[in-house]
């Protein structure tokens, strides 16, 4: 007997295998892993349990009725081999090991020595019981096998390697280190970071901070979540639980060693352990209602901490209990933003402006000393001695080695780019901050806050148009470090009658690329992580870096457009825009000369290349080879009060009529217009001054935009005068798709889809059941929609949304935009990260005209 190695593809433990006949079986294991194989195990595929629970034992009937238990007592069936697996009420939260059927149903058996039986109907549970000896018949059920869904498959032609923005990274040497970021992503390395591979955090949340005492214990600290290790990432479990109820954000850690430490918390609150996790201590430090910013304990007892003020400042804290009781030690006139302390008398205080507070004392008195040198910002810092530091500001990274006096910059740059420092939003919560535009060589765009939906549509509005008034967005008083809570501010004054907004400002032009955190293990080791799964290493203290992950270009695709099925264009963040000629199969990068979003593509014809593209400002470029593209005029907006300067355009969307005739989109309710594709964009009038986000022409001069609030705008000449129509919902519609001149759709937020059978005039609300964002949609026919949102979301029906089912693409990237090619034979979706997938039609619909 010989054995062969097979590969799943699955880092996770795997503890059960079944095979229904030679070539179909499945695999579970850690973490809801469930693989599958048609062609006895030559390759695995990936099925989607919906829980994170170890599963431990499987049994299939036949190639579709299967049944798995696992921990906590989860109970899984299945009646079409796995595509779609169903919980089902186990009655308890044991840990199940194994199963077994009997002519009475099912007996599960687990930890603790439980066993139990559950006594179904097998109409009940799709699983082949064995028969009763005085009723074989009973196996006639099995008759009534459901006819097998037909498989729509998604090709991935193009995805980034790593689909996450890492947000920090830590290296106990120079070979071994972590980093983590968005969707719970945790990466290793070994080797100095010539590879990478993920390690299974079992959480989704988004990871911001990783810290390791040594290499096998390390704790990371996520939205709500926070993980441990004792081998060095090879398993990591969650702790906290006890007091998460009792928690709303931990904003910080510091542990001595691998069984003490502290967190600090919101309203003042810091958590002690001593058994490395196991039992939290709650402690309420009584003098602030800010959270802890930085911690620093130098033994068992004795530790300091910052604390921001709501208004101006902040205050030194210090304990000599453990921090079972803090005193306020001294006041502040900067927020604090990192402590130190070498021993018990001598410690140093960074502030935000990049000063420093230093004590001989052990904090009675505090000696202020300036820096020669702007930091613009320090926002993180990390200590490597007592003299030595680097932070993170808006320029770049800077790095001080005689506390704070020089900080000197370090930029992260390659050959071919600056990267840009993150600048997380002042005025929001990390988790409630909108995910901004990846570009910002783009108009500043006031995004609007958390729509309050008891408000009614006028009141909400007014405070819309309130918030748009302001001259710039600019930090609430006391503004925290992006690791601190930030207090919810009280909605602005709503006002009956405001005044137009002013112009937007411009913002500085900037790459696409971000970085999140860098880590200098030493003077001239250093790692820099940031967006779209990038990585960069420097061996010469910053003044050189090279690419350890990521990709050269990971810019968000935001555009598709396929003449047939050889040729098409991809257009995204930071002026990209990419040709194929082949299909997809490869693409070229085409010149473009422009750091600006494009917002659409359209070509009219292949002999000659007769193409536009537009960038968010209005600006158009031309080409009449597909190579060479040539900007036409910036189109201006009307000033807001006579004597003013025209402004510029923001713009979301453009849709093309006929050869050449565009309409485009935007900020402010404007929508533009040229006629004949020459250099001429005109003003149109409309009816809202809210922002729209898309719009659609095919069936010019009928045509349709929406946007936020549910705002919907309806033409029936070409746009000489636009109209609203009530859609009596407040959720942002961000793409709208017609299919005949009566029939139409609009997606939008929370997976919310409007459909109108009369041609835009009324609308009806249809939810998806994935509450997801939804950022575009396509009808096929009248039947068959297609929609594509957050976290890899597509959504089909085929009975004219009536009812929608989720479809499996193995991604998680937000999908931007489905469009079908012009030629009909294929849908194409592009996303985060450079995401591009693409399914074959089989069948063509033709659009009606009615």
């Amino acid at each position: 007997m010989t054995w062969n190695q097979q590969t799943t593809g699955s880092f996770n433990e795997l503890y059960a295998v079944y095979f229904a006949d030679e070539n179909t079986g499945w695999i579970v294991g850690q973490f809801g892993e469930i693989l599958h194989t048609k062609n006895g195990g030559k390759k695995w595929n990936f099925q989607r349990s919906g829980t994170q629970e170890n599963l431990n034992k499987l049994y299939f009937a036949d190639t579709q009725h299967g049944l798995v238990v696992g921990d906590n007592g989860v109970m899984l069936t299945t009646i079409n081999g796995g595509k779609k697996w169903e919980m089902q009420e186990s009655g308890t939260d044991n840990d199940l090991y194994g199963l077994a059927l009997s002519p009475d149903g099912v007996v599960a058996v687990g930890k603790g020595g439980i066993a139990m039986r559950y006594s179904v109907e097998e109409a009940q549970l799709p699983a082949k019981l064995p028969p009763v000896a005085e009723e074989p018949e009973i196996v006639a059920v099995e008759e009534e096998t459901p006819v097998e869904p037909v498989a729509y498959h998604w090709d991935i032609i193009r995805q980034a390697a790593w689909r996450t923005d890492f947000a920090d990274t830590h290296f106990v040497d120079a070979q071994n280190g972590w980093a983590v970021g968005s969707g719970g992503v945790i990466a290793h390395t070994t080797d100095g970071g010539q590879t990478w591979l993920p390690q299974h955090s079992g959480v989704s949340e988004n990871l911001r901070e990783v810290e390791f005492v040594d290499a096998k214990h390390g704790r990371v600290l996520g939205s709500g979540t926070l993980l441990q290790t004792e081998n060095g990432g090879e398993t990591w479990e969650p702790i906290l639980q006890a007091t998460k109820q009792n928690l709303p954000r931990v904003s910080t850690m510091h542990f001595l060693n691998a069984e003490e430490g502290w967190l600090g918390a919101t309203i003042g609150q810091t958590l002690h352990t001593t058994d490395g996790g196991k039992t939290w201590k709650v402690q309420k430090t009584g003098t602030t209602t800010g959270n802890i910013t930085d911690l620093h304990f130098i033994n068992s007892q004795v530790g300091w901490a910052v604390t921001p003020q709501r208004r101006d400042g902040g205050f030194i804290l210090h304990t000599v209990d453990g921090g079972d009781y803090w005193k306020i030690q001294a006041k502040t006139n900067q927020p604090g933003i990192a402590v130190h302390f070498a021993d018990e008398n001598r410690g140093w205080v960074i502030l935000g402006n990049g000063n420093s507070l230093l004590t001989e004392d052990g904090g009675e008195t505090w000696k202020l000393k300036t820096t020669s040198q702007s930091t613009r910002g320090l926002q993180r810092v990390t200590f490597r001695s007592h003299t030595k530091a680097w932070g993170l500001g808006g320029g770049g990274a800077y790095i001080t080695e005689d506390q704070g006096v020089n900080w000197k910059a370090i930029p992260v740059a390659t050959r071919d780019e600056i990267l840009a420092m993150r600048e997380p939003d002042p005025e929001l919560p990390e988790e409630l901050a909108p995910e901004a535009e990846k570009d910002e060589s783009e108009a500043a765009v006031v995004e609007a806050p958390t729509l309050q939906y008891d408000e009614t549509p006028e009141e909400i509005q007014n405070r819309l148009r309130t918030e748009r008034e302001r001259p710039g967005r600019l930090a609430p008083e006391g503004a925290l470090p992006p690791n601190a809570e930030r207090a919810n501010r009280p909605p602005p004054p709503r006002e009956q009658q405001p005044p137009p907004p002013p112009e937007p400002e411009r913002r500085r032009r900037r790459g696409g690329q971000r970085v999140a955190s860098v880590y200098f293990l030493d003077a001239e080791h250093a790692w820099a992580v940031g967006s779209a799964g990038s990585i960069y290493y420097s061996a010469n203290g910053g003044k050189t870096w090279e690419r350890q992950l990521g990709e050269q270009e990971h810019n968000d695709f935001r555009e598709v457009l396929f003449y047939d099925d050889k040729n098409g264009w991809i257009a995204g963040n930071g002026g990209v825009l990419l040709e194929t000629q082949d299909g997809g199969e490869t693409w070229k990068k085409l010149r473009t000369q422009t750091r600006q979003r494009f917002i659409g593509v359209h070509f009219a014809s292949m002999e000659p290349k007769w193409g536009w593209a537009m960038q968010r400002d209005g600006t158009v470029l031309y080409t009449t080879d597909g190579n060479i593209w040539t900007a036409g005029d910036t189109p201006e907006r009307p000033p807001f009060m006579e004597g003013d300067s025209p402004g510029n355009f923001s713009l979301n969307d453009v849709a093309f009529g006929k050869f050449s005739e565009g309409w485009a989109v935007g900020q402010f309710g404007d929508i533009i217009h040229n006629k004949d594709g020459g250099p001429t964009w005109t003003l149109q009038r409309t009816t809202a001054n809210d922002r729209l986000l898309s719009v659609d022409m095919k069936f010019a001069p009928l045509g349709w935009a929406v946007g936020q609030g549910g705002v919907t705008q309806r033409t029936i000449n070409g746009g000489q005068y636009w109209r609203m129509h009530e859609t009596k919902t407040n959720y942002n519609l961000n793409a709208v798709s017609f299919i005949s001149k009566r029939k139409g759709w609009a997606a939008g937020e929370a997976g919310i889809v409007l459909r109108t059978t009369d041609g835009g005039f009324t609308w009806e609300p249809i939810l998806t059941g994935v509450p997801k964002d939804l950022h575009g949609i396509v009808s096929l026919s009248e039947q068959e929609v297609y929609a594509v949102g957050d976290e890899g979301t597509i959504v089909r029906s085929t009975d004219g949304g009536e009812t929608w089912e989720q479809e499996h693409t193995d991604i998680d990237n937000n999908l931007y935009v489905i469009t079908r090619s012009k030629d009909g034979k294929a849908l194409w979706v592009v996303g985060q990260w450079g995401v591009v997938l693409r399914r074959k039609l089989e069948t063509q619909e033709k659009i009606s005209m009615r």
